[in-house]
């Protein structure tokens, strides 16, 4: 960027004095001002307030307020040229944007994203020759940390804490879709995401109108570094999104409900609405920008509230509602400043918003209480269009970001579960990445074929092959048979020389035997249980204890000593058949220890079976007649018997020695098309699905090609898709896929609403409703929502219909700010 400080323009210095309005009433509710306007004329086609640097690529214009906290300036006009750009940025380019053709939301006259500092450049980057593209300003706006005393309605002493201090909790997490707004490069509120679709709830008397909407700056995570870190008015940028598309306010409730662009909600999450009335006593928090600055949390409060200190509560829900409704506010002792207006108050019970922070009190005087507007007002008015309480209603609003999770809307709530990428496969590791299963093999894993590094004949025969039949080295501490008994231990090694006695020989033999030919683990309560152990480390001659132990899970034993035959060998024996429980499994422990503390205290599990193996199968039946028992080679199985029919659609059990196939309810291939089937999940019950969309409004993909109505390339030509220029219609409808074109209705139905026009834009509206209203002008009117694509919906009970006539007047109007207009209307009948 091509810039020069000779080429700089001082402004005029700001003057607190002259400048400060009137302070609010003492119940105020007003956005916080920190700014002020400034005529300026900057002409990209000739004449400028300004000097101009001209570049090879276009022209860079400079400007410093002294002292300004930020700029921001005023397009009166703003059409590029195809191929032309214009870069804003801080004198350093730290902070830098592009806006091309009509500028922000191709709106053609708006403020522009504020730049923090006292310098603001503009480089006019061109291609084209027009003369007549470009842009005028005609103002610009600056802010001041001194513009005025922020009001505060600090309740005792100040419990504001930065909202790092929160972090690694839920509440920091919540307060994540939290914003610092500044409002026409001048005003300071609080506002929050409400929906999965960016939808954005602020208070009313900080975003009145389109204009407001268009023209503030969204500011999330503006936080400080540490949880210490000084704080102040505008510190510490965070990511700006600006403007957005204004979809309904309220004057009574005090809320604006606009709708961002560029889906923050998919970086920073929504809050949902607790639609409920507050509970006295209930833990509440608050995430806000009190004064502008970074956020802060209201978590703790100080001992002046009712409830003294700790956790901050909902004091009242009686409080005099300091807006036009005729409703009472939600009272609280959360500390709060100019610019808290639009902070959300959160139930600390369900992390969910249960009030809209909207005025102050004189807490700090021992009166009433801070307060917001009951959230379940707003919700009635709201929830509607954002999808109830902010919860999903599509499984497009549960997208995590993680491809590797498939995520569902059911009831209002989302998941999302980790993509199966298990392939079967013990040796590769399995992992999803970019929503494709990865399977790399394992560097060592028993069945790939190479005898790895910690795999041998016993753990792998399949990768090192079979062990030996006997042990093969009696020193070398490894069981080479795989036979459970290690060197001196095991029966191979009766007659090896380091096993009778040489320095450091230890070793200790199990066996059924009396001459220890064999080394045992398994037993029969019949036989004896003879035992020696053996060693070179402990001194025969000075012993302090030689004994053995059995001992079962719960913790039955017997315990008897060893006979010490003064060479270092030491034997016993036990009858099985004495043994104090019907256990199977216990623990045999020998213990050797002199003198000098030298010990040998070897250990391992044993098998103590009731009888010796069987002989016929017979022996084997174990009382359950739905196993097959066999006796093979003195050995008992008891296999269940197999019921499996290869019918999917039948649940497989035994009962009683007999197989029982019952059909299941809904299955797939049961020739009934269940409930839950259709031709996309069954087609061998419910058949094949058409060959391409049969209905481009009822929100069914009846093609089952993964594109659902307009989303099809076959509606490309249907009505409902608004497809060419002055395409226009609309359908009143009982049904919310719009499957049918409804004109006759009962109070029990609810009326769906779906308009749609391609000569609105649907960027630049300036009115979006529709009207019943009946002979005697008894009416209802309420907004549509705009689905930024040339369609608008909406909803009504027709319960709520003011009168009880039967002939009522239908009408919808969309018109955007080119008095372009689609206005139908019709007459419907509405039956008691």
């Amino acid at each position: 960027m091509c810039k020069s400080s000779s080429l700089r323009f001082m402004l005029p210095v700001w003057t607190a004095g002259v400048l400060l309005a009137a302070g609010p009433p003492a119940q105020g509710q007003e956005a916080l001002r920190i700014g002020e306007s400034y005529a300026l004329h900057v002409d990209s086609t000739g004449g400028s307030d300004v000097e101009v640097l001209s570049t090879a690529s276009g022209r860079v214009y400079e400007f410093t307020h002294p002292s300004a906290t930020y700029l921001s300036v005023h397009f009166k006009k703003f059409h590029l040229a195809a191929g032309d750009s214009l870069i804003v940025s801080d004198a350093k380019g730290g902070q830098a944007y592009v806006l091309e053709s009509k500028g922000k939301m191709n709106a053609g006259r708006f403020w522009s994203q504020h730049i923090k500092g006292d310098t603001i450049v503009l480089e006019l980057v061109s291609t084209s020759r027009r003369s007549s593209a470009g842009f005028v300003i005609d103002e610009y706006a600056a802010g001041f940390d001194n513009f005025g005393p922020a009001i505060e309605r600090i309740c005792g002493s100040n419990d504001f804490e930065n909202a790092v201090c929160r972090s690694g909790t839920t509440e920091y997490d919540k307060g994540r879709a939290v914003a610092r707004l500044l409002i026409q490069g001048m005003y300071l509120c609080t506002g929050w995401l409400a929906s999965a679709d960016s939808h954005f709830i602020t208070n009313e008397h900080c975003i009145t109108s389109s204009s407001q909407a268009l023209n503030t700056d969204y500011e999330f995570m503006a936080e400080t570094p540490n949880c210490g870190s000084g704080n102040c008015q505008l510190c510490y940028g965070g990511t700006v999104y600006s403007g957005s598309a204004f979809i309904q306010d309220s004057p009574a409730l005090d809320y604006a409900l606009v709708q961002l662009s560029g889906n923050p909600a998919s970086t920073y999450g929504y809050l949902q609405i607790d639609d409920r009335t507050a509970t006295v006593g209930e833990v509440i928090y608050m995430p806000a920008h009190p004064a502008g600055r970074a956020k802060e949390f209201g978590f703790d409060c100080n001992p002046n509230s009712p409830y003294a200190s700790g956790r901050c509560r909902v004091t009242s829900t009686s409080e005099p509602g300091c807006s036009s409704g005729s409703y009472n506010d939600v009272g609280y002792w959360i500390d709060t400043e100019g610019g808290s207006s639009g902070s959300p108050v959160l139930a600390a019970s369900s992390h969910k918003v249960i009030a809209l922070h909207h005025c102050h009190n004189y807490c700090n005087q021992g009166g009433w209480e801070n307060r917001g507007v009951p959230i379940d007002l707003i919700c009635a008015e709201v929830c509607g269009i954002i999808g109830g309480g902010g919860g999903c209603q599509n499984n497009g609003d549960c997208d995590d970001g993680d491809a590797c999770t498939t995520d569902v809307c059911s009831g209002g709530s989302c998941s999302n579960t980790p993509i199966d990428c298990d392939d079967g496969d013990a040796c590769t590791s399995d992992s999803c990445s970019g929503g494709s299963c990865i399977n790399d093999p394992l560097p060592a894993c028993c069945g790939n074929g190479t005898c790895d590094g910690g795999e041998d004949s016993c753990n792998c025969p399949a990768d090192c092959g079979s062990p030996p039949g006997n042990e093969t080295n009696c020193t070398d501490g490894v069981d080479e048979d795989c036979d459970g008994a290690t060197d001196c231990a095991d029966g191979d090694c009766s007659g090896d020389p380091a096993c009778a006695g040489g320095p450091g020989g230890e070793g200790f033999i199990l066996s059924k035997n009396a001459d220890f030919s064999t080394d045992d683990r398994t037993f029969t309560r019949g036989e004896t249980l003879y035992m020696k152990m053996w060693s070179d480390v402990v001194d025969f001659n000075d012993l302090r204890r030689s004994r053995w132990e059995l001992q079962d899970p719960p913790g039955d034993r017997v315990r008897e000593p060893l006979t010490n035959h003064f060479d270092g060998n030491y034997t016993a024996s036990f009858a099985l058949s004495g043994l104090p429980s019907a256990e199977t499994e216990w623990t045999w422990e020998g213990e050797l220890r002199d003198n000098a503390d030298n010990r040998y205290r070897p250990s391992v599990t044993i098998t103590v079976l009731a009888s010796a193996g069987c002989s016929v199968n017979a022996d084997c039946d174990d009382g359950d007649a739905c196993t097959t028992d066999v006796c093979s080679g003195g050995t008992c199985s008891n296999t269940p018997i197999d019921c499996d029919d290869g019918d999917p659609c039948t649940s497989d059990t035994c009962s009683g020695g007999a197989c029982v196939n019952d059909p299941l309810p809904s299955c797939c291939g049961d020739g009934t098309c269940d409930a839950g089937e259709d031709s996309c999940n069954c087609p061998a019950d419910c058949g094949n699905p058409p060959g391409s969309e049969t209905n481009c409004s009822d929100g069914i993909d009846e093609d089952c090609d993964g594109a659902t109505d307009c989303a099809d390339a076959d509606c490309s030509g249907d009505p409902a898709c608004a497809g060419g220029p002055g395409g226009e219609g609309f359908i009143l409808s009982k049904n919310a896929d719009f499957s049918t074109d409804d004109r006759t209705f009962t109070r029990g139905d609810t009326l769906y609403m779906k308009m749609w026009s391609d000569v609105v834009d649907f960027n630049d509206l300036v009115r979006q409703r529709w009207e019943l209203k009946d002979s005697n002008k008894n009416r209802v009117r309420q907004n549509f929502t705009n689905h930024f694509d040339g369609t608008y919906t909406a909803s009504f009970g027709l319960s709520g219909l003011p009168s009880s006539a039967t002939s009522w007047t239908w009408k919808g109007e969309v018109k955007d700010g080119a008095d372009n207009r689609y206005k139908p209307s019709v007459s419907i009948t509405v039956q008691p």
